[in-house]
């Protein structure tokens, strides 16, 4: 998350290594990527969205609860599972 918050942000090369040492000091980063990315959801929705898909454990993918819903979903639909 943090590499992509700093390709993201960075102007050029030198703005990119100064945002990596910026990161790197930061006593509370899981924090500071929160705030980050609730400041710019229209900025980072696409990029963590393809960063979900591109998981490549389903479980990670869809956590239970989601699966669920979207079970529940495609039996309401009467649509089949592929696969």
């Amino acid at each position: 998350m943090i590499d992509m918050i700093i390709c993201t942000q960075s102007q050029n090369p030198m703005h990119k290594a100064a945002l990596k040492e910026e990161w790197i000091r930061k006593t509370d980063p899981l924090n500071d990527i929160c705030s980050t990315l609730k400041k710019d959801k229209t900025l980072y929705g696409k990029r963590i969205a393809e960063a979900i898909i591109d998981m490549e454990n389903e479980d990670l993918r869809f956590p239970p609860l989601i699966r669920s819903l979207f079970e529940k979903m495609s039996g309401d639909l009467g649509l089949e599972k592929k696969g």
